[in-house]
């Protein structure tokens, strides 16, 4: 395989020979290439791999679920926030008064 040995999801790491034939035959199937062709900087890939974790726990999680999720799924719980990266929030409020 090219570079996807193992993939990192919410601080769990999941060993590529921990997957299923049948999983990673849908991926390849999705993708429409060969498991040693597909890259983890490809968003399409990481999506499917994380449908596939996350379907393991709750059969009811879906494609669109997964799209949904931020790229800081794929963080180590450990790794430190870029400096002066903030977290973007709403205006607070304004009273009247």
């Amino acid at each position: 395989m090219a570079d996807i040995t193992e993939i990192q999801i919410e601080g769990k790491t999941y060993a590529i020979d921990d997957f299923e034939l049948g999983e990673l035959e849908w991926i390849e199937e999705e993708m429409d290439c060969p498991l040693d062709e597909i890259s983890m900087s490809s968003m399409k890939a990481a999506v499917r791999f994380v449908y596939v974790i996350k379907r393991r726990d709750d059969p009811d999680f879906t494609l669109d679920d997964a799209r949904k999720l931020k790229i800081s799924i794929f963080a180590a719980p450990d790794e430190p926030k870029k400096p002066g990266a903030k977290r973007p929030t709403r205006a607070a409020a304004k009273s009247s008064g």
